[in-house]
């Protein structure tokens, strides 16, 4: 008779040992959640001693995912730059032109916890790229229109700024539209109606003429 209670006495010893289990993966959880910012912290903190992050006006960003490869005409033009006493946005830099969704986590990370969306008044992904011959000059940039954020009136401000720097300013909704970085961030920033975002690409013959880079960084800035 007593083999007849061992089937009972088994599935409460499970129950006990679910209770036990459900227990520990309770507290596992909450210590991931405890341990995730300061993880997204330490990241954050090694790309900014990593040198990848310029210090600038606190109010515009710039994201440049190619000014971090040497030999780049980005990275040529900033590193020119440096001492020349310009007013520069905040330029955050990467090393990723295909910006690929590690690194693109990797600079909304930085922007959330190093910015306060509230007083941020622009973000710009700023690109170079070899353009058809037609308008391959060192005076061509091309604003992105795919994606974008903010008001009609600020980025027609914006866009006759830098045609005052002498500059073709071509609108574009397709190749040179947006990539995944001005998505995310576009996407980032929908529910702040102060801050613009744009991609903005200079020709390659543009990107080489260190001062008309820095006078367009200056416009960011001034805009």
């Amino acid at each position: 008779m007593c083999g007849a209670f061992q089937p009972i006495s088994l599935l409460k010893e499970l129950e006990r040992a679910e209770s036990v289990l459900d227990s520990l993966l309770q507290q596992l959880l909450r210590l991931y959640d405890n341990l995730e910012p300061v993880e997204s912290n330490l990241r954050v903190n090694d790309f900014s001693l990593g040198g990848m992050i310029i210090p600038g006006s606190l109010t515009e960003i710039v994201c440049a995912l190619t000014a971090d490869l040497k030999g780049d005409p980005i990275y040529n033009a900033l590193e020119s730059l440096k001492g020349k006493g310009l007013k520069l946005p905040t330029i955050i830099k990467g090393s990723d032109r295909s910006e690929t969704p590690v690194t693109c986590d990797s600079i909304m990370k930085i922007i959330n916890a190093k910015f306060n969306l509230k007083k941020t008044r622009f973000i710009v992904n700023l690109r170079w790229s070899s353009l058809p011959s037609s308008v391959d000059y060192d005076n061509v940039v091309i604003l992105g229109t795919r994606f974008f954020q903010g008001n009609t009136r600020e980025i027609t401000r914006f866009k006759n700024s830098l045609k005052e720097l002498n500059l073709d300013v071509f609108e574009d909704d397709g190749e040179f539209g947006g990539g995944l970085l001005t998505y995310r961030l576009t996407n980032f920033a929908k529910d702040v109606d102060s801050i613009k975002v744009l991609e903005l690409t200079l020709s390659s013959a543009l990107s080489e003429k260190t001062e008309k880079v820095g006078e367009i960084l200056e416009a960011i800035t001034a805009t």
